[in-house]
């Protein structure tokens, strides 16, 4: 199934952007609007965007001392 994306304004105003899994856009904008949301631009994807959590390595130092850390707190 494609996926959506798009941009739209809560009820304070505020931009929100998102993706869903949709079959067109008019299921998505039907979606929006029984959350509060009113569209402002809906764009089909073949693919859902991928989205990096972490974008910087986590190091082997780090991981040490957190292993240190967590130990410390559970002793």
């Amino acid at each position: 199934m494609p996926f959506s994306s798009y941009k739209a304004r809560n009820s304070q105003g505020e931009l929100v952007e998102g993706v869903l899994e949709s079959e067109n856009t008019m299921t998505v904008a039907k979606q929006l609007s029984s959350l509060g949301i009113t569209p402002v631009e809906i764009s089909l994807e073949q693919k859902p965007a991928i989205i990096n959590l972490f974008e910087e390595k986590i190091e082997a130092i780090d991981l040490m001392m957190f292993s240190r850390q967590m130990y410390t707190l559970l002793k």
